[in-house]
């Protein structure tokens, strides 16, 4: 995105609409109860240089490292849920290896060599892949299948899910589930690199 119009937010009354908050540097928290806020950013919040986007947080707290990863799992995945209705079934579909899970803590957006919290982050992201993997296939490593046509490669390693886990405090996380978009050019051919959004490939 390289400009951000009051026409592409939809007007005035979606930018009103629009609860914007900074509760740590280098991150900007969206919120709007009626409209995709990926879509609703002021002028003041230029996203070029946004290295990530969490769509659709949810906020879980629990004492210990396996509460966290519980709780992110049931809160993304949980099927009282409309959005975690949805995503469910099409996660557990997803080729192996097609999800990245990617731990974060507010110091990194700042470029803080040793971050506090990290280690910790990092914990929890390996609790949740490690249950994760006992139910969904796309939290595996992906096989190499020899019997797989080109075709089915390709959208194999077009299909990519990224969940991200930030630690804001000792005990509370924001996390993310979606799945990423790939660019295309307008003639339908990828760009030359592997381009995905969230990023896929790197944490923020």
């Amino acid at each position: 995105v390289r400009e951000v119009t009051s026409y592409t937010l939809g007007g005035r009354e979606a930018i009103d609409q629009l609860a914007v908050s900074s509760p740590h540097p280098g991150l900007v928290c969206l919120q709007c109860s009626r409209n995709d806020v990926t879509k609703l950013l002021p002028e003041h919040y230029n996203p070029t240089y946004a290295l990530q986007s969490m769509p659709d947080c949810v906020i879980v707290k629990a004492e210990s490292i396996k509460g966290l990863a519980t709780s992110i799992t049931n809160a993304l995945l949980d099927d009282s849920d409309s959005r975690g209705d949805a995503i469910k079934p099409q996660l557990w579909k997803a080729p192996r290896g097609s999800l990245s899970i990617h731990a974060l803590v507010p110091d990194m957006f700042r470029g803080v060599p040793n971050p506090l919290m990290k280690r910790r982050s990092y914990k929890i992201a390996e609790e949740v892949a490690a249950q994760l993997k006992k139910v969904c296939p796309a939290a595996r490593p992906a096989r190499v299948d020899t019997d797989a046509t080109d075709v089915d490669k390709e959208d194999q390693k077009d299909e990519k899910w990224v969940l991200q886990i930030l630690l804001l405090e000792p005990e509370v996380a924001a996390a993310s589930l979606t799945k990423c978009s790939t660019d295309h050019r307008a003639d339908g051919t990828s760009l030359p690199c592997s381009w995905t959004w969230p990023n896929w490939n790197l944490p923020g």
